[in-house]
């Protein structure tokens, strides 16, 4: 018995040029939609990460002038501050990954600030970062 005809439009099983284009398209598509924001969610954790620590430091600072142990906040060290938080039984202040130790200043109106790398480049960030919201480039 001779197999039965296949209609002119049935389907072969095999993938047709317009249905990997559109595959294409909803993937280009879920990846533009899903990744800008992706990134823009973890820049933002991490500047105010780092804008919490910076708090954290500032305080510890400002009480150590404020006690007449040092005559200015810039002379502070982060030693100073992770021996004040021990002393208080508190974990030490925690930078995030992105945040270069190397570029701490303390001499800033804004209290101290650390430049963090973000995914448009470095970024100063302070503990008023916490007061105002992120500004897109």
């Amino acid at each position: 018995m001779a197999p039965a005809p296949v209609a002119d439009g049935a389907r072969s099983g095999r993938t047709t040029p317009i249905v990997l284009l559109l595959l294409l398209a909803v993937a280009a598509a879920a990846y533009y939609a899903v990744v800008p924001d992706y990134f823009r969610a973890r820049d933002g954790v991490r500047v105010e990460l780092a804008a919490r620590a910076a708090q954290r430091w500032d305080a510890a600072a400002r009480d150590y002038v404020a006690r007449g142990w040092r005559d200015s906040v810039t002379n502070v060290t982060s030693a100073m501050v992770d021996d004040y938080y021990a002393r208080l039984d508190e974990p030490p202040v925690e930078w995030p990954d992105a945040a270069d130790l190397a570029t701490l200043d303390a001499s800033d109106t804004n209290g101290v600030s650390v430049a963090v790398s973000l995914r448009g480049g470095a970024r100063r960030v302070s503990a008023a970062d916490l007061l105002r919201p992120a500004q897109d480039p």
